[in-house]
């Protein structure tokens, strides 16, 4: 529902990561991934940043450094410069530097976040998709945990 018409109304959140979206301030929040989307969250002090990220369109996604030193970061590239701008969300939307490149900092464990990332990512690509509980399953043997299947829909 935070993503209005952007994403589907049947889109699983899979997993979720507290990270920045760097900007002319860091706009801290939250990124959120689907089977086909990452969306990108934050409100600060009333200014709200939404991002949405189709996974057919992204071109790459890398692993980036904060102040060329700390690995908590990830770039990802879309092919087009309108990629995660609609025009009803436009105007909440702060002025962008580099319209198709977008750099999250701050991940807690930014390996974990880039591999579940690059496996959505992948899958959208070759056009496989993973069904919600496989890729739960991913995601939680990512993160070290089992993954009660039942769980998942209760």
């Amino acid at each position: 529902r935070l993503f209005g018409g952007e994403v589907p109304t049947d889109a699983v959140v899979v997993d979720d990561y507290s990270c920045a979206l760097h900007r002319e301030i860091l706009a801290h929040g939250r990124m959120y991934v689907s089977q086909e989307h990452f969306c990108f969250y934050a409100n600060i002090f009333g200014w709200e940043t939404f991002l949405v990220l189709p996974c057919r369109n992204i071109t790459s996604i890398v692993r980036e450094k904060t102040a060329h030193v700390i690995p908590n970061a990830i770039r990802i590239t879309v092919a087009t410069p309108d990629s995660g701008t609609s025009p009803q969300r436009q105007r909440r939307r702060a002025k962008k530097a580099n319209p198709s490149t977008y750099f999250f900092a701050s991940f807690v464990s930014r390996e974990t976040s880039y591999q579940v990332l690059m496996k959505v990512w992948q899958n959208v690509l070759i056009g496989s998709h993973m069904n919600v509980i496989h890729l739960r399953n991913y995601v939680c043997r990512q993160w070290g945990h089992k993954l009660d299947s039942e769980a998942i829909f209760s």
